[in-house]
C-alpha cells in the first residue's frame, strides 16, 4: 500500500495541521466567541473537519518502527496470523480485550484495518466524551486535547495505553452502570488503568478537593527528598513485574520540565476554585483524578520511561484546563484568557514534540 506521506514526516504534518486549526479556534475564541452563548455551527464544522482529517491521516499511517511500539504490535499481529494459519490456539491472556481485537483482524490478515480501528476507538472516545460534557461547545476542549503533549504519541506508539485511557475518559463522562462497564473495558485494554479507576473510587468516598491538593504537594516533596522511592515501591510486591523492572532501573533523572507542565492545570483549577468559588462536582472529580494520578507519577519520576506513568494523568490535560473556562462565568473576557492559554500550550507542544 502506497502512502502520500513518509513515516518520518508524520509528526511534522500532524503538527502543521493542528497548528492551523488551533489558530482558527484561537482567533474565533478571542474575537467572536463567548462561552455563555451557543457557538457558531461553522466553528464546530471546522473542528469536526480537523477531527476527520486527523482520523484518516493518522489512522491509515504506514506500518513502521518509526512509530516505535507500532512495529512491535505488528510483529505480534503476524505471530497471531501464523498461529491461526497453523490451527494453533491463541493466547489472549493479559490485556484480554486488546488481544481479542487483534485476533479478530488477524483472522482476516488485515493489519492496516486493525491499526485504523485502534486509532478510531482512541479518537472517537475522546470526541464523544467531550460532546457529553460540553454539549455544544466541544470545539475548544477538543483542539486543546488534540494539541496537548502525548496525544499524538499515544495514538501511534503507546496504542494500548492510549485506547484504554480514552475509553476511561468516555466512562468518566457517563453515570451509573455505563460508567463502570466502560471502566472495566478500559482495564481489559490496559491494566495500568487500575490507577485512575481507583482514583475515581477514592473521590466517590471523599470529595474534599483540598485534600488531593495536599496529597499532590506531599508527593512532590517526598520525591524531592527520597530518590530511592521507586525501589521501595517495587519491593512492596503490589505491582506487576513490568513495573518492578522499571522501578529497579532508576535513571536518576528528575523531570522539572514535566513537573512545570503538570502543574499548570492544577494552578488554573485552584484559581477558579479558591478565587472565584467555582464549585462543580464533575470538575472536582476530574481535577482530583488528575492530581491523584499525577501524584503517583511524582513518586516514580526517576524511573526509565516515566512518561508512561505521567500519561495516566496527562491524557486529561486539555480537559482539566478547558472545563472551568467553558463551564463557568467567573470574570470578564474569560474567553480571551482561554484563547491565549490555547496559544501558549500550542507553542509549548510544538517545541516539546520537536
Amino acid at each position: 500500500m502506497d502512502f502520500l506521506v513518509q513515516s518520518g514526516m508524520y509528526i511534522s504534518v500532524y503538527l502543521t495541521i493542528i497548528c492551523f486549526f488551533s489558530l482558527v479556534v484561537f482567533f474565533y475564541t478571542l474575537c467572536n466567541s463567548s462561552f455563555n452563548e451557543t457557538p457558531s455551527p461553522r466553528l464546530n464544522f471546522i473542528v469536526f473537519l480537523l477531527f476527520v482529517i486527523i482520523l484518516l491521516f493518522v489512522g491509515f499511517r504506514p506500518i513502521s518502527y518509526y512509530f516505535v511500539d507500532m512495529g512491535n504490535y505488528y510483529q505480534s499481529f503476524k505471530i497471531m496470523v501464523a498461529s491461526i494459519h497453523d490451527g494453533n490456539v491463541l493466547n489472549l491472556k493479559g490485556d484480554y480485550l486488546f488481544n481479542t481485537l487483534m485476533a479478530f483482524f488477524a483472522l482476516f490478515n488485515q493489519p492496516i484495518l486493525f491499526f485504523f480501528c485502534c486509532y478510531l476507538i482512541y479518537a472517537a472516545c475522546h470526541f464523544f466524551a467531550l460532546r457529553k460534557w460540553f454539549t455544544y461547545y466541544w470545539a475548544y476542549p477538543l483542539v486543546l486535547m488534540m494539541g496537548s503533549a502525548f496525544y499524538y504519541a499515544y495514538g501511534v506508539n503507546g496504542i494500548r495505553n492510549g485506547m484504554a485511557c480514552s475509553i476511561f475518559l468516555l466512562g468518566l463522562s457517563q453515570q451509573g452502570i455505563r460508567r463502570w462497564l466502560l471502566f472495566l473495558i478500559a482495564f481489559n485494554f490496559h491494566s495500568s488503568l487500575l490507577l485512575p479507576i481507583a482514583s475515581v473510587l477514592v473521590f466517590s468516598r471523599y470529595e474534599n478537593i483540598y485534600a488531593y491538593i495536599y496529597i499532590w504537594c506531599t508527593c512532590l516533596f517526598i520525591s524531592l527528598i527520597t530518590p530511592g522511592m521507586t525501589q521501595w515501591l517495587a519491593e512492596l510486591s503490589i505491582f506487576n513485574d513490568k513495573f518492578a523492572g522499571y522501578a529497579l532501573g532508576n535513571d536518576g533523572r528528575f523531570r522539572v520540565d514535566f513537573i512545570l507542565y503538570s502543574v499548570l492545570p492544577i494552578i488554573i483549577g485552584l484559581f477558579f476554585i479558591i478565587k472565584y468559588k467555582f464549585n462543580d462536582l464533575i470538575y472536582n472529580e476530574i481535577l482530583s483524578v488528575y492530581m491523584i494520578c499525577n501524584a503517583f507519577w511524582l513518586l516514580v519520576i526517576r524511573i526509565p520511561f516515566s512518561n508512561r506513568f505521567v500519561y495516566l494523568s496527562w491524557f486529561m490535560y486539555g480537559l482539566v484546563i478547558a472545563y472551568p473556562f467553558v463551564k463557568s462565568n467567573c470574570f470578564r473576557y474569560q474567553n480571551r484568557y482561554a484563547a491565549f492559554i490555547l496559544l501558549l500550550l500550542l507553542m509549548f507542544n510544538v517545541v516539546f514534540l520537536y
